[in-house]
C-alpha cells in the first residue's frame, strides 16, 4: 500500500506538531476538537482527554466573544482565506492568555486547521507601557510637557495629545516621526539626530537634549527632551520620553545673561565716553603683563592728561566739557590698535595698555599721534576750544614688571612732561 506521506513530510510534520512554541487545534464543521498538540495544553492547561470532543468554546473568556469571534473569521475560513488576529483567550484556571491564532480550511473542507502562539508576555508588557504613557500624561498635564514614543527599527511613533496640544496641533494630527522632525529648527535638526545616534553607538539609556521645535502658530519655542532607550531582545530599539515646553525657563535665562552683560559693561565702562574704565584698565593691563612674562615681550603704558580742560568747565560748563571729552575720546580711539586698551581712568585723565611692542619707539610713534590730534581746534557752538595734552610714558620689560610700579613710573613721567612745557611726552627713562 503507497504511504500517504513522504518520509521528509512526515518528518516536518512531526516538527510542527511537537514545536514548543506553536499550539495546534484541529476543529470539525460543528468546532468540536478533533485534534490537539501537547504544546497546547500545556499552554491553557487542560489535557488531551479534557479537550478533544468538547467544544472549542472551552477557550473563549465568555459566549459574547466566542460568537463575535466567529462572525468575525468564518467567511474567510469558509472562503479558503487565510488569517491571523490577536485574541484574548482562556486558560483553564480562569487567567486571561493572550494568543496569535491563525486559522486555514483543510482539503477535506469538513475541518479547520488553527495554529495558536502564546503573546502573553508581549501584550501585558505593551499594556504596561500604555499604562505608564497615561500615568505620564496625567502627571504631566497642565505642566506644558507630552509623552512620545518612537521605534527607532520600525519607525513607528506614539505622540500623546498633551503633545499636540503643546504644539497646538489637533488631537486628530496624525502621529508621525515627520510631525516632530519637520518642527525642529533648521539649526537644530543636524545635532539632535548626531547627538541621538552617537548615544545609540555607545549604547546609552538616558538621553537629554534641548533643542528649538515650531510651535503651530509659527513660533519658535524651546524644548527639552529627556527619554529612555529601551534595547529589545529581537534587536528593536525604542526611546520613550517627555517633550518639556521651557520657552518661559529660556527667555528668564536669556534675559538674566543679557542684564549680566549690561551690568558688566557699566562696571568696566566709562558711563561718559563707553571706553574701558580703571577696573576694566587694570584687568587687561594684568593680562598683558602676564603674557609679557610669559613670553619675553615687551609692552607699554601711556598716562594722559589733559592741557589746559578745567577752563573749559569753569568757563563753559560740564556739559561743554563733557562733550570735549567725547570728542577727544573718539579722536583717541582712531589711533590705537585693536589689540591695545584706551581708558577713561577719570575727569580728564586717560591711560592706554600698549600689548605686545617691539620697542620703546613703537609707545613713542602712539604718543605722537595723540599729540597731533589736537593740531584742530574742537569746536562747540560756535567756540573753538584748543588743547593739549602731556603723556608719560614707562615699559615693561624695559622699566618694571609690577603693576605698581608701572603706573607709578607711567605717572611721574606724565607729570614731567607737564614741567616741561605740556603738549609733549615723557619716557620714565
Amino acid at each position: 500500500m503507497e504511504e500517504l506521506v513522504t518520509k521528509e513530510e512526515a518528518y516536518w510534520l512531526r516538527q510542527l506538531l511537537t514545536n514548543p512554541h506553536i499550539g495546534i487545534l484541529v476543529t470539525d464543521i460543528n468546532r468540536k476538537i478533533i485534534f490537539v498538540n501537547e504544546h497546547l495544553c500545556e499552554g491553557i492547561g487542560y489535557t488531551k482527554e479534557e479537550l478533544l470532543g468538547n467544544d472549542s468554546r472551552i477557550f473563549h473568556v465568555s459566549d459574547k466573544l466566542y460568537d463575535a469571534f466567529f462572525q468575525q473569521v468564518i467567511q474567510k475560513v469558509q472562503d479558503g482565506e487565510p488569517f491571523s488576529i490577536d485574541y484574548e483567550a482562556r486558560h483553564k484556571n480562569g487567567n486571561t492568555v493572550w494568543i496569535t491564532i491563525s486559522g486555514n480550511l483543510l482539503e477535506s473542507k469538513t475541518e479547520v486547521l488553527w495554529t495558536i502562539v502564546d503573546i502573553t508576555d508581549r501584550v501585558e508588557k505593551e499594556q504596561e507601557i500604555k499604562k505608564l504613557k497615561e500615568r505620564m500624561e496625567i502627571a504631566l498635564a497642565g505642566y506644558n510637557a507630552g509623552v512620545w514614543e518612537w521605534n527607532i527599527t520600525t519607525g513607528d511613533i506614539y505622540i500623546s495629545h498633551e503633545w499636540k496640544k503643546m504644539m497646538g496641533l489637533s488631537c486628530d494630527t496624525p502621529s508621525h516621526i515627520d510631525t516632530w522632525k519637520e518642527r525642529v529648527h533648521p539649526d537644530d535638526l543636524e545635532d539632535v539626530f548626531l547627538y541621538i545616534e552617537n548615544a545609540l553607538a555607545k549604547k546609552e539609556t538616558k538621553l537629554e537634549h534641548i533643542h528649538r521645535v515650531r510651535h503651530n502658530s509659527g513660533e519658535w519655542i524651546w524644548i527639552l527632551a529627556r527619554a529612555t532607550v529601551i534595547y529589545e531582545e529581537s534587536g528593536e530599539i525604542r526611546l520613550v520620553g517627555i517633550h518639556t515646553d521651557i520657552t518661559s525657563q529660556k527667555n528668564i535665562e536669556t534675559e538674566l545673561f543679557h542684564q549680566k552683560q549690561q551690568l558688566h559693561h557699566l562696571a568696566h565702562h566709562d558711563a561718559l565716553t563707553n571706553l574701558p574704565n580703571r577696573l576694566m584698565f587694570h584687568e587687561q593691563l594684568d593680562l598683558s603683563l602676564q603674557w609679557a612674562k610669559a613670553n619675553k615681550k615687551r609692552g607699554a603704558v601711556l598716562f594722559i592728561d589733559l592741557d589746559y580742560f578745567k577752563e573749559i568747565n569753569d568757563n563753559y560748563g560740564h556739559d561743554v566739557g563733557d562733550i570735549v571729552l567725547q570728542i577727544i575720546a573718539k579722536r583717541f580711539l582712531d589711533k590705537v590698535r585693536m589689540e591695545d586698551t584706551l581708558a577713561r581712568l577719570g575727569g580728564d585723565e586717560f591711560a592706554v595698555v600698549m600689548h605686545d611692542i617691539s620697542s620703546k619707539e613703537d609707545s613713542a610713534i602712539l604718543a605722537e599721534k595723540f599729540l597731533e590730534i589736537f593740531s584742530d581746534p574742537i569746536v562747540i557752538n560756535g567756540n573753538a576750544f584748543h588743547l593739549s595734552c602731556s603723556i608719560g610714558i614707562a615699559t615693561y620689560l624695559d622699566d618694571t614688571s609690577e603693576r605698581k610700579s608701572l603706573l607709578k613710573y607711567a605717572d611721574m613721567a606724565m607729570y614731567k612732561a607737564k614741567e616741561q612745557g605740556r603738549n609733549c611726552y615723557v619716557f620714565y627713562k
